[in-house]
């Protein structure tokens, strides 16, 4: 700069300032819950128009305990970056950081930072600006992992759909806005606390009524239970869970105090399982990540008495953590025994003459081969629901409850791995020679209500018919006896 009149010249006919660079951006902050902690991600998209980009401001609506670390992408070599002095920067609050490029950048580009801290109490989060920019967007997207929810609270924050991921996939997303960076927007973050654990079926079916998913953001569409019982009265049964997730880390299976567990099973595969600190009879299952539809096999086996002329059996059910929609018992019984005809499901009208068949002639029921035994069909699945938009997933999800209305901590205890020998849910009875073929399965739709108080009762039938072709030569010996008599009678 050379001046010629020197004289003239005063004191504030000008000034040096640096040219602005013009460029414009789009900023996306994260805010990711992981149970104790809060993750936070920023990441700014700059679109250089004219000079090259030397320098970045950054400015965050609220003041930060510790300093982010700034990258570009496609580098993990943290950027010098340092904090601009609040006469600086903006007056409404918060912080302002200056990033330095590693050189001057006249392309798109995109800056990454991050911070992370403790999530025990309300914490404001902050939200990024670019305070010399021309023009700029800004989103935020919350997510989580674990178990722990949050509550956003915020007045200046227009939600918008999530983007549509590929099918199979979850995204465990709370919410996501568009916020306007040129505005001073706050948003307050608060932990909900994590959802006390669940189990018994009464437990279940009032969180079905209610809706509830009690933070789980997982559900089971259809529990199906096969149990096995031989005629010693041991019993191996095999509970397969048809699960929805999104987004829940793991559940918990609670077995009742005369059941032993055997495995568990994650599409086929045993996994391991950790037992609850709390509880003896409880198991923590890690769902599988990314999987929105898994199916859990729980095998047990339990003692019911021995099997005698009548009997009554009851379901040995596992409880959930997790709602449960429709629940299905599926008995399969020894040869020569079969479901009394006094507690079937037929017309009243025709329980008379089928009871008089079955004395005579037994019951009606079709044997099963052994090899069919050892590979049950099961019922066709629920087919899981539908969204009216393929390309466009709300943020807010329904839970079955509420979008289907027609239907109705574990310390660090040292992870346990079931090393049993694998139990197939009809071994007990088919290593029995006796008992290789003729089985019969009675299939039951049970209510949350009814899972642990349904009863079905059994008959032996020889036995039955024993009776039944006794009474019947004992009623032909009494009508021949009284015949016999009136004719006596009538001859004298």
């Amino acid at each position: 700069l050379l001046v010629l009149d020197t004289d003239s010249l005063r004191d504030d006919a000008f000034a040096f300032v640096r040219q602005r660079s013009a460029f414009s951006g789009e900023l996306l902050v994260t805010a990711e819950v992981d149970d104790e902690r809060l993750n936070q991600q920023f990441r700014i998209q700059c679109y250089p128009r004219s000079t090259p980009l030397r320098r970045v401001q950054v400015h965050l609506s609220e003041p930060l305990d510790s300093s982010p670390k700034w990258t570009i992408d496609g580098s993990e070599t943290p950027l010098a970056a340092s904090r601009v002095s609040a006469s600086a920067a903006t007056d409404d609050g918060g912080e302002t950081w200056e990033i330095a490029l590693p050189s001057p950048r006249s392309g798109p580009f995109v800056l990454n930072g991050r911070i992370s801290g403790g999530f025990h109490q309300p914490t404001m989060l902050a939200l990024a600006s670019l305070p010399e920019a021309d023009s700029q967007v800004g989103r935020l997207l919350v997510t989580r992992r674990g178990d722990r929810r949050a509550t956003i609270e915020a007045a200046d924050l227009t939600p918008i759909p999530v983007d549509t991921f590929q099918a199979g996939e979850y995204v465990p997303v709370l919410g996501k806005y568009r916020y306007e960076p040129s505005h001073s927007v706050r948003v307050r973050l608060a932990p909900e606390p994590v959802a006390a654990r669940v189990t018994g079926a009464r437990a279940t079916a009032a969180r079905n009524e209610t809706g509830d998913r009690g933070g789980a953001e997982a559900w089971i569409w259809r529990h199906e239970l096969e149990t096995q019982v031989a005629l010693d009265g041991s019993a191996s049964h095999l509970a397969r869970l048809r699960i929805e997730n999104q987004g829940r880390g793991r559940f918990a299976v609670s077995l009742p105090s005369q059941a032993e567990l055997k495995e568990i099973r994650v599409a086929g595969v045993a996994v391991m399982v950790t037992p609850s600190e709390s509880d003896d009879s409880q198991w923590l299952v890690e769902l599988p990540a990314g999987e929105r539809w898994p199916v859990i096999e729980v095998a047990f086996v339990s003692q019911y008495p021995r099997l005698r002329d009548r009997v009554g059996l009851q379901p040995v059910a596992a409880t959930f953590d997790l709602p449960v929609l429709e629940t299905v018992w599926r008995l399969h019984l020894p040869p020569n025994f079969a479901v009394d005809s006094q507690t079937a499901s037929i017309a009243p009208s025709l329980r008379w003459r089928r009871a008089v068949r079955e004395l005579l002639f037994g019951a009606e029921s079709s044997p099963l081969s052994e090899m069919d035994a050892l590979a049950l069909p099961l019922p066709e699945p629920i087919e899981p629901p539908s969204t009216e938009s393929p390309g466009v997933e709300l943020a807010s999800t329904e839970s079955p409850a509420e979008s289907n209305a027609t239907r109705a901590e574990e310390g660090p205890n040292p992870a346990t791995v079931v090393t049993a020998d694998p139990v197939g849910p009809w071994e007990t009875a088919l290593n029995n020679p006796e008992n290789k073929l003729h089985w019969h399965a009675v299939e039951r739709l049970l209510s949350n209500d009814e899972a642990t108080t349904t009863t079905i009762r059994l008959v032996h039938l020889p036995t039955r018919r024993a009776f039944g072709w006794a009474a019947l030569l004992m009623a032909a010996a009494i009508g021949w006896r009284i015949a016999r008599t009136r004719m006596s009678v009538l001859a004298a």
